[in-house]
């Protein structure tokens, strides 16, 4: 069985936050997520929107169940 290791990106807008995530992303077996807990949007990474079933404008659903 493979370790997972997990941790959460704090950042402040245009530090390059989102750029990280995007090439970290590219690597297998890597999973980050944008801004998950945007009030305006469900900031999951791209395929993940179908994977789970929660569209990104659907942030009534995500806060109705946030685990």
């Amino acid at each position: 069985m493979q370790s997972c290791q997990k941790f959460v990106l704090i950042a402040s807008p245009r530090t390059g936050s989102q750029a990280l995530n995007r090439h970290l992303n590219q690597y297998d077996g890597m999973v980050l997520h944008g801004e998950i807990f945007n009030p305006s949007f469900v900031g999951l990474r791209h395929d993940y929107h179908e994977k789970i079933d929660l569209p990104r404008d659907r942030v009534d659903l995500r806060d109705a169940e946030p685990e």
